[in-house]
């Protein structure tokens, strides 16, 4: 059999990227601002906006380097590699419990599978992000029927 890969969305992170930046000229301006408002001292502005700032432009870098070098799933004989940025983890398909896709908040969903944690003896729950360019739930479906073949 062959191996099959998803890769992430590099549309989907664009967006994110797009959405960082539109918040970095308002941190701008919070740090700019020399006058204050009658509830907030200038010095107090100046910090939102530095945090803002750092926060936001730290986001839009991490996306840019998504953009990049986009996530990858490669789902082989051997196991599961999860290819992310500077991260590379593999699993063996007999390591790993089934696949499920869940909730993480009302807009985020992820897939959630169990496999052995740095501890003997130990499994713990891991977990893969949305954002690929096809539906999260045919990943899930892929990885699943790939773990049924290959174990």
């Amino acid at each position: 059999m062959e191996a099959t890969t998803f890769v992430q969305s590099r549309a989907k992170m664009a967006l994110v990227v797009l959405g960082c930046l539109v918040f970095l000229p308002i941190a701008l301006m919070l740090i700019n601002d020399q006058k204050g408002t009658s509830r907030y001292s200038p010095e107090y502005l100046h910090l939102v906006g530095v945090a803002g700032l750092a926060l936001f432009g730290g986001f839009a870098l991490f996306g840019v380097a998504q953009l990049v070098r986009p996530a990858r799933l490669v789902l082989e004989p051997e196991g599961l590699t999860y290819i992310w940025l500077w991260r590379r983890r593999t699993w063996v398909w007999r390591e790993v419990g089934p696949f499920a896709v869940e909730e993480a908040t009302r807009q985020v969903r992820i897939i959630r599978f169990d496999a052995p944690s740095g501890f003997p003896g130990r499994r713990s729950r891991q977990t893969i992000s949305a954002g690929w360019k096809v539906g999260i739930e045919q990943v899930c479906e892929g990885l699943n029927a790939a773990r049924t073949r290959w174990t």
